[in-house]
């Protein structure tokens, strides 16, 4: 089950976890951002700056079985969350949150790409942006 589970430096843990859940929003939803196998990162805006709910929400993660730990992080409102890939598929884990009555859903805006493909993507451009500069400089200077 957990073998650790913190909340950041700085955020306080709620005085009684039984008010959590009228704290915390039944709806609200938690955003994907980030997901390898063995650790994934959610964020919600109504986590921001919401100790309470945070930690609520950080609990019912750390509840679910091969979950190893869960950091909170009330100032940004997102949850660092690892768990054991042989025990929790990493291709099951949205479905394993819905079981748990946890909604958990692709960040829009979440690029389908992983970081290798996003930094070649981002260098290409860069390059590209360098050679249209100088090809306009020679343009520029050849007409002048």
């Amino acid at each position: 089950m957990i073998n650790n589970t913190t909340a950041r430096k700085g955020s306080a843990a709620p005085a009684d976890t039984g008010t959590c859940d009228a704290v915390f929003p039944a709806e609200c939803a938690l955003d994907l951002v980030h997901h390898l196998p063995g650790r994934l990162r959610l964020r919600s805006a109504a986590l921001k700056r919401n100790a309470h709910a945070i930690e609520y929400q950080r609990r019912q993660l750390a509840e679910i079985a091969g979950v190893t730990s869960v950091e909170a992080n009330p100032s940004t409102g997102s949850l660092l969350l690892k768990y054991d890939p042989t025990v929790v598929p990493p291709a099951n884990v949205v479905e394993l949150f819905a079981s748990r009555g946890i909604t958990a859903h692709k960040a829009t805006g979440a690029s389908e790409l992983g970081w290798s493909e996003e930094l070649m993507t981002a260098l290409k451009r860069s390059m590209l942006e360098v050679i249209a500069e100088r090809l306009m400089l020679a343009v520029i200077s050849g007409a002048a």
